[in-house]
């Protein structure tokens, strides 16, 4: 693997537990959080699988809840 890619792939065992995680997530955070691709996220918060707001200081930002995203991987894990 090349340098330039060893940052991007992070072992689940590397992130953070979900309580070290913030109660809201950007789009970046919330990917990795998930662990799915960001091309994957964006997919999910169109087709509005998952809410968002708009951050108040930059409105170009999205957050997310954690615990939407925790009870999206609940759901998931009980199939």
């Amino acid at each position: 693997m090349t340098a330039k890619y060893q940052g991007r792939s992070q072992r689940a065992q590397d992130l953070p537990q979900a309580h070290e995680w913030p109660e809201k997530l950007t789009v970046t955070q919330a990917h990795k959080f998930l662990g799915v691709s960001p091309a994957k996220m964006t997919k999910l918060l169109n087709s509005k699988v998952i809410s968002f707001q708009k951050n108040p200081i930059d409105m170009r930002q999205k957050l997310i809840k954690r615990s939407d995203l925790e009870a999206l991987l609940n759901e998931f894990s009980r199939a």
